[in-house]
């Protein structure tokens, strides 16, 4: 047997710990009894401070749900999202195409080990939520027909607020008064046309050609489509980058190298497109990314073993040139507010940005999330 244990915060990141604390007064004033190894009173709220015995975490949210459901009448179905879950969310996402980096099934998946996501169905749309430091928040836009002002009255004793939030979306919303929103320049998604990566024509990209010429003279590079059987030299190589680069040192380069392994482990399954170049017949570089929608494609993730010069340059235009052809933008995510990657991505000059803000809801703290991932260079 397992012992699980919630925390006391009302308003913690544990959609259970929430949903239990959000009705205990409910349970305590309807006169029924009440297993009491499980909770105790501690003035206007209830505290879970003792274990819950039980044969696994997912046994534990069901006596959590069957608890609210007891006692309300309401049927709590939000969870964690699961690889379970791929066909439902793409299924979503490709009736309503997205705009934001973050709405892939693979971005949302390989990094919730550093920023756990929730998933729930709500009017014929599916909802993201992420776990951030000032609780749940709702991840992106709504995948559907319904309104973010709509999830906000549904779930409000739940969420703080929204990430990530188009900011294209939000001159259509009806907000409460006292709800703050903030323009997250860290988080805004730079995307490029293809046509320039692919030339890089004009004098803005003469440094990015000189970078490319000097590397096809000084190493006999190959291009190559990643497929199910080579994945294993690009989680190799990437294994090396790290070495190179002493990940075990920076908690961002450990969650990222977690996720490109997972990424690399799924890439059949997911439906990815990838790049490598190989050198003396070694994967010295690789790129990953995939359909966003229709006319856009995402890039996940883009590493260059750093003792080539202008390697990094060379896969970023020959992935464009050799695998993205169907598509007339790329969106390379956000720059995270990391100086080096800021001056690296606007270096490329982007047609557009795609602008994000966060919306804290009354009553809500405003400390900023933590940085968690790093975008394609």
């Amino acid at each position: 047997m397992l012992f699980y244990s919630i925390g006391a915060a009302r308003y913690g990141p544990n959609p259970v710990a929430i949903q239990i604390q959000q009705y205990f007064p409910v349970l305590m004033t309807s006169g029924l009894p009440l297993p009491s190894y499980l909770f105790e009173s501690y003035g206007e709220y209830v505290l879970i401070t003792r274990s819950v015995k039980t044969n696994s975490l997912k046994n534990f949210r069901s006596l959590a749900n069957d608890l609210v459901t007891l006692f309300t009448g309401i049927t709590m179905t939000l969870r964690p999202l699961a690889l379970d879950d791929r066909l439902l969310v793409t299924e979503y996402l490709h009736r309503f195409p997205p705009e934001i980096s973050e709405l892939t099934f693979t971005n949302l998946y390989v990094w919730r080990r550093t920023r756990p996501i929730w998933i729930d169905t709500f009017r014929n749309s599916l909802i993201f939520f992420a776990e951030a430091k000032t609780g749940l928040v709702v991840l992106g836009n709504p995948v559907g027909p319904v309104s973010l002002a709509e999830v906000f009255g549904e779930y409000e004793s739940l969420i703080t607020g929204a990430d990530r939030f188009p900011k294209t979306m939000i001159a259509d919303l009806t907000l409460l008064p006292g709800t703050t929103v903030i323009e997250d320049r860290d988080n805004a998604d730079y995307v490029y046309r293809l046509e320039d990566l692919v030339t890089l024509a004009g004098r803005n990209f003469i440094k990015k050609r000189n970078h490319i010429n000097q590397c096809l003279a000084a190493y006999p590079c190959q291009y190559e489509i990643i497929t199910p059987e080579s994945v294993a030299e690009c989680l190799a190589m990437q294994a090396r980058w790290c070495t190179a680069r002493d990940c075990q040192d920076e908690a961002g380069l450990c969650g990222e190298y977690l996720a490109i392994d997972e990424t690399l482990r799924h890439y059949g399954k997911f439906g990815l497109i990838g790049g490598a170049i190989r050198i003396e017949g070694t994967i010295e570089a690789f790129t990953i990314g995939e359909a966003l929608n229709p006319t856009t494609a995402v890039c996940h993730f883009e590493k260059a073993m750093p003792q080539f010069q202008g390697l990094g340059q060379l896969i970023n235009q020959w992935f464009a040139q050799n695998s993205l052809s169907v598509f007339t933008y790329v969106n390379r995510e956000q720059d995270l507010g990391i100086p080096g990657l800021r001056r690296a991505k606007e270096s490329y000059v982007p047609d557009h940005l795609v602008e994000k803000v966060r919306i804290i809801l009354p009553g809500t703290s405003s400390e900023r999330p933590e940085k968690q991932q790093r975008g394609a260079e």
